[in-house]
């Protein structure tokens, strides 16, 4: 069984789930609205490095802790940055949408 701090991982996901969501609240938001309001520019920028951040550091403490099995550091490695890709590629497909959306 994989080793983790039940706490940090939940902290770190929360984090990580809560970018993305003001990303996609962000999103939501017409275009023109967006790119004129430089503050909405920064809090966009902000909580994607808000969000990256969180996700390399979940990956870096599963890593981290499961150090001595070489096998399962590779499978929690793998399965964190699967993770990741995935919630990036929802985060793309928001902005996607928005952009495709006649609001943009």
């Amino acid at each position: 069984m994989a080793s983790y701090d039940d706490e940090k991982v939940t902290a770190l996901s929360s984090e990580l789930m809560q970018a993305c969501g003001r990303l996609k609240d962000l999103g939501r938001m017409e275009k023109e609205v967006v790119v004129r309001d430089l503050h909405l520019i920064a809090s966009a920028k902000y909580h994607l490095i808000v969000g990256i951040e969180a996700a390399i550091d979940l990956a870096n403490h599963l890593i981290a802790r499961n150090r001595g099995e070489p096998r399962r550091t590779t499978q929690i490695h793998s399965a964190s940055w699967r993770s990741t890709a995935l919630l990036m590629q929802d985060l793309q497909n928001a902005f996607k949408e928005w952009h495709d959306s006649g609001t943009a």
